[in-house]
């Protein structure tokens, strides 16, 4: 079981490094070509797709089809599959045409209520007429991805996301240096996101043609359990975009694009490392749910106890450390245009690191509708204190009462968040000690790194950010761990340090065309 979660996190994690390369590449590019004003229009160009503003349309299209495949391949029924596939793509298609529709209708009001710049106005329009117009195209691809996750096929489904990101960074900066305006850079967005559909769609074709699966017309059970997740998972996503996408379309509504760009510049590390935390649980549904499918309740359990308390220690210390030298990375990063506001960045770190364990413990509970429903009540909460605070802040502190909603917002939540995991999980009681342990080693350690060198070089920093996240992972079995748990945990890694050094050993072995020992005679 976690042999193949921890695979698919390796797969996930080297894909996701490639991807964030190249947002973190090219946002100091853009920002030094077209200025906070014009990376701030890129950025309102891309809030209408369904990885954004758009994303609560989907009705959990995406986490429906990975559901349905993984119950499929555990207990094989797949003509129950069939049906419900063939209802999520009426689905898909219904409500993206419709979302194009309105995009296409308002596409001119959008430009001016979002003080496009009017040399810009006509450009940005064609961009949202051409968004509306692949919206099918992109509601699709989260049917195909969910098939493909699903399969759990993690290869395949991450060499379509680092595809779609080379293909965007190359033509983005092709339009940079070619002197084309910023909507030329939103165009390649979309270009990228058509190739993902395409590879998606042709592997997820090719894995379900192995299945005796038939598209069919759905049954009553079928749909009633369907649109059932689906309602779930519409208040799901309506309450994760307003909480992580809410911020980009009320700036550039009430404030302006540079705004949205100065915002986006200060957070945009803090989302990258929330994204790279979300590979520990984004490999978690199909497997949480075929546990559920074949009843296993002891292996979920103990998916939950392992998982919940392995990602918190893994993303600790390095998110500690960040935040101590928020300073220093913004300096080497974008430029001293945006240093001054290095501590919004740092306060923006405690959100990745708040979400590790909600986020992982969450993905399990997707396999269970009526503990995501009680998540998604928490998260209401969490999001009405959340764009309260921003905006009642707004007057004083624009734009970064955004920030300081979202932070005051998941601290408070977070401990009843905690306590329904701990019942729905069977977690520890002590969990939440443990885990407070371990951020405080990391910012002891961190902290005696910024007194050693409080403003590093490149090399010295990515060498302090090394060094102080081992040291705090060497101490994390004694602060997060039992003693029973330690035991288990050094005689877990002894074992695959031994199978790891056997397997060097025979490959070196063939490498130097060594014969293996005669079998043993019978005589």
């Amino acid at each position: 079981m976690f042999a193949s979660l921890i695979r698919n996190i390796f797969i996930t994690g080297m894909a996701y490094a490639v991807i964030s390369v190249v947002g973190l590449v090219l946002a100091p590019v853009l920002i030094a070509t077209y200025g906070l004003a014009g990376y701030g229009q890129i950025l309102l160009a891309r809030v209408f797709l369904p990885s954004a503003a758009f994303g609560f349309l989907d009705l959990g299209i995406g986490e429906n089809t990975t559901r349905v495949v993984a119950t499929a391949r555990a207990d094989g029924s797949w003509e129950t599959a069939g049906k419900a596939l063939l209802l999520l793509l009426i689905i898909a298609l219904v409500v993206s045409a419709t979302t194009a529709g309105a995009l296409a209708w308002f596409a001119s009001n959008l430009a001016v209520w979002m003080s496009i710049e009017p040399d810009q106005r006509s450009s940005f329009v064609i961009v949202l007429l051409i968004t509306a117009a692949l919206l099918p195209v992109l509601f699709l691809s989260l049917i195909a991805e969910g098939v493909l996750k699903g399969f759990e096929s993690f290869e395949r489904l991450r060499a379509c996301e680092i595809a779609s990101a080379l293909t965007y960074a190359g033509l983005a900066f092709g339009a940079v240096a070619g002197g084309y305006g910023p909507n030329s850079v939103s165009l390649a967005l979309l270009a990228g996101l058509t190739l993902r559909f395409l590879l998606a769609a042709i592997w997820a074709v090719s894995l379900l043609r192995k299945h005796p699966l038939r598209l069919t017309k759905s049954t009553t059970e079928v749909r009633a359990e369907l649109f059932a997740w689906s309602g779930t998972m519409l208040s799901n996503k309506v309450l994760g975009t307003l909480q992580t996408q809410a911020a980009a379309p009320l700036l550039g509504l009430l404030v302006g694009p540079a705004a949205v760009g100065l915002f986006d510049a200060i957070v945009r590390l803090p989302r990258f490392v929330k994204s790279i935390f979300s590979l520990l649980s984004a490999t978690v549904l199909p497997l949480a749910a075929r546990l559920r499918a074949a009843q296993d309740a002891a292996a979920t359990t103990r998916l939950a106890q392992v998982g919940v308390l392995s990602a918190f220690v893994i993303c600790a210390p390095p998110a500690v450390i960040a935040a101590t030298f928020s300073y220093s990375i913004l300096e080497h990063w974008i430029g001293e245009r945006v240093t001054p506001f290095w501590m919004w960045q740092a306060l923006m770190f405690t959100v990745p690191l708040v979400n590790v364990v909600v986020n992982f413990g969450g993905s399990i509970l997707l396999a269970d509708r009526r503990s995501t429903i009680a998540l998604n009540r928490l998260a209401f909460v969490q999001v009405v204190l959340q764009l309260g605070l921003s905006l009642i802040l707004l007057r004083w502190i624009e734009p970064w009462s955004f920030v300081l909603g979202q932070v005051v917002s998941v601290l408070v939540v977070m401990p009843l968040q905690l306590s329904l995991l701990k019942g729905r999980l069977n977690l520890s009681s002590s969990i939440g000690m443990r885990m407070m342990g371990v951020v405080g080693v990391a910012a002891f350690i961190a902290g005696a790194l910024y007194l050693l060198e409080p403003r590093p070089s490149i090399p010295m920093l990515l060498a302090q950010s090394v060094a102080g996240s081992a040291l705090a992972w060497l101490a994390a079995p004694w602060i997060a761990l039992d003693k029973p748990g330690r035991a288990l945990f050094f005689a877990l890694l002894v074992a695959r340090l031994r199978s790891f050094g056997m397997l060097l050993d025979k490959r070196n072995s063939r490498e130097e065309g060594e014969q293996p020992p005669p079998p043993p005679s019978k005589d």
